[in-house]
């Protein structure tokens, strides 16, 4: 992957660098934590105070436009918006327990399931005579 820098805007109001690069050289597009390793990386500064806010790549080409902010300090960053935080959050283990289909288990009208409801038996065939 290779990056390159378009434009770095210092911010000192907000005690950040706002930068757009361009990011090249790669099979899928990156998601937000490969960016922020590598933008982190070719600045110098710590992953942790870096925050992708958007990743635009158009269809067939090969070049992606990735915004971000560098913060100078843990403090500064806590003026980003909740939603581009939790986006940064690594995300938990996959469950592989197989869950039951909605059909599967008997309900009332209400969706509850009714303890010691029986199911319904079915009416008494009637005998046609000869």
């Amino acid at each position: 992957m290779n990056i390159s820098q378009l434009s770095k805007t210092e911010n000192p109001l907000l005690s950040r660098e706002e930068v757009s690069c361009e990011i090249t050289g790669f099979k899928t597009t990156p998601n937000r934590a490969e960016v922020r390793g590598e933008l982190a990386s070719n600045l110098g500064v710590d992953e942790k105070l870096v925050v992708v806010t958007s990743i635009q790549q158009k269809f067939g080409e090969g070049r992606t436009v990735v915004n971000a902010n560098v913060y100078a300090n843990a403090e500064s960053l806590a003026i980003e918006p909740a939603h581009l935080k939790k986006r940064h959050e690594p995300k938990g283990p996959l469950s592989l327990e197989k869950k039951e289909p909605l059909g599967s288990k008997e309900t009332t009208s209400a969706g509850k399931k009714e303890e010691g409801e029986k199911p319904k038996a079915e009416a008494p065939k009637k005998e046609e005579n000869k």
